[in-house]
């Protein structure tokens, strides 16, 4: 039984998304507004030309934020499509994908 709890309780633990933990949207969307705002509009809505031009979808549509914590990271950290990737630490990464969920 005690072999049980410990297996359920280690599964549980697994299920966390490592990317959101210690992660501080307060601190994401400072990161997010001096990195990011330009193209990606200072509450998450692109101007209608960004989004024409570079296909920028708004933050809170749902194929963005369908996405998994760990996409949006590597989003971030790697680039997608015509975006480049963010010069951001690891902690600031996570940070951001913390910041892009409060913008659903």
């Amino acid at each position: 039984m005690k072999k049980n709890r410990i297996l359920i309780l280690f599964a549980v633990i697994l299920m966390v998304p490592s990317v959101m933990l210690g992660a501080d949207a307060a601190a994401g969307r400072n990161v997010y507004n001096m990195k990011c705002s330009s193209c990606h509009g200072a509450n998450g809505a692109p101007t209608a030309s960004m989004a024409k031009r570079f296909g920028v979808k708004p933050m809170n549509e749902h194929s963005v934020q369908s996405k998994s914590d760990a996409a949006l990271k590597a989003a971030i950290l790697n680039g997608y499509g015509k975006m480049k990737k963010v010069p951001v630490s690891n902690g600031d990464a996570n940070n951001l994908v913390s910041y892009l969920r409060t913008l659903s």
